[in-house]
């Protein structure tokens, strides 16, 4: 069983037909774009020994077709981000996400592969599917972008078991791992957040409610996507529920329940 394999089984998530349809559809429209763009590279270079147009005929159409192919890579991974990081629904994210992985063609990085579905299965509340999950690190992506990945997701999971001993040791291994790495802003935001997630779960140990929720308020990363925000207001709640502060900690439910979509957050 290759490792496209072991994902889709082991999430053991239900795909709906119509995810099917669009990332069949979205796949096929990439893998013309990328086809007609080598064409055009492959008719450009023969084209160079005419003293024609040709050259600049064939230049301008693989010019073209690059930017149609990435720019359909990019708005297809921003789309199916989106699912999760937007409108906070995991459930229609992971159906997409394995539909994609059926449709598409091999793959020779899956690094982000692992994390993005493991993202998904945690904030689905599938906690033991995404620690099980965490072990394709382990034997399929021996790298350092693999080894960040499974380390950074492994802090979230550590946090919400409340196990801290865990969850310092990952944090403290991200911060050299990351120095190796390529960095986007969503990840830098959620490295800062692992990172800081020792020390609110202390302060939560310890009954500082409102060191807590001081603290939590302040923190940006928290603040760039709906989800960020989201588990912003979750974080803010619990510490407000620690204060006795009804008031603060109705607002923040408030506010839960109305952005949860399919998280686990909605069941709590």
């Amino acid at each position: 069983m290759d490792i496209r394999d072991r994902i889709i089984q082991e999430t053991g998530w239900e795909i709906r037909e119509s995810d099917k349809a669009q990332a069949a559809a979205s796949v096929r429209t990439g893998k013309i774009l990328r086809i007609a763009m080598i064409a055009a590279a492959i008719f450009f270079l023969f084209s160079l020994k005419t003293r024609t147009v040709l050259p600049y005929i064939a230049g301008g159409a693989t010019v073209l077709l690059a930017a149609g192919y990435y720019g359909h890579r990019t708005v297809f991974s921003g789309k199916l981000r989106a699912l999760l990081t937007r409108d906070c629904d995991p459930d229609h994210f992971l159906s997409y996400y394995c539909a994609v992985l059926l449709s598409a063609g091999r793959q020779k990085k899956w690094e982000s592969h692992i994390y993005n579905v493991v993202q998904g299965l945690f904030y689905a509340g599938e906690f033991e599917k995404a620690e099980h999950l965490l072990t394709l690190f382990e034997e399929e992506c021996r790298s350092m972008e693999g080894d960040f990945r499974h380390d950074l997701a492994g802090a979230f999971l550590a946090h919400q078991a409340g196990d801290l001993p865990r969850l310092q040791q990952y944090a403290a291994l991200l911060g050299n791992e990351s120095q190796r790495v390529r960095m986007n802003a969503e990840l830098c935001d959620e490295l800062d957040e692992a990172r800081a997630l020792p020390g609110f779960l202390e302060m939560e140990t310890g009954g500082q409610w409102q060191e807590l929720y001081d603290a939590v308020n302040k923190a940006r990363f928290y603040d760039a996507l709906p989800l960020g925000q989201l588990k912003k207001q979750v974080y803010l709640e619990k510490a407000a529920r620690g204060l006795q502060d009804t008031e603060k900690a109705g607002m923040h439910r408030n506010y839960v329940r109305e952005h949860a979509g399919t998280t686990f957050y909605a069941k709590q």
